[in-house]
């Protein structure tokens, strides 16, 4: 699973995997045929939601608007891509953009959180752009961290 948060190694992970589950579900292999499917679904949705995507303010503008966009539950990070690239190209706003975390969700809320705030330093004002409850969990998370709150990490829906 370590070996699947690279983003040029997922692809091969999940192949890797795939195959390794069709060949224990030939083989009658119930045991291992249910934790190579569980270890496919985390390779193939939980790693890559560990992404968190900035996109600086277009050249030419001034630092100004921040966008927070948290996908929703199931989503990946290249599902919302297109809607970043909107905020840029249309509002010259700079982005920071992120699925619900499934493992990694500390390290993931640690380095947005550190981003967002070097964002906001000099009073850049702050839109929340969330996908359903599985964003709003996520944007949840953060404003809890900025809050100061010990309870800074809420588990995704879903």
């Amino acid at each position: 699973l370590y070996l699947a948060r690279g983003r040029g190694d997922r692809r091969r992970i999940v192949l890797f995997l795939a195959n390794l589950l069709q060949r224990a579900v030939q083989a009658g292999w119930t045991k291992a045929s249910a934790i190579l499917c569980w270890q496919l679904c985390l390779a193939s949705w939980a790693s890559s939601f560990q992404d968190v995507e900035h996109y600086p303010w277009p050249a030419g503008v001034a630092a100004g608007l921040v966008v927070l966009m948290c996908g929703f539950g199931g989503s990946h990070i290249d599902d919302i891509r297109h809607c970043a690239e909107h905020w840029v190209t249309h509002y010259g706003a700079s982005v920071l953009a992120m699925a619900p975390a499934l493992l990694g969700q500390r390290e993931q809320l640690d380095i947005a959180f550190a981003k967002l705030m070097e964002l906001l330093s000099s009073g850049q004002s702050l839109i929340l752009h969330f996908f359903s409850d599985g964003g709003f969990n996520t944007a949840r998370a953060l404003l809890r961290m900025w809050q100061g709150s010990p309870s800074a990490v809420v588990a995704p829906a879903g």
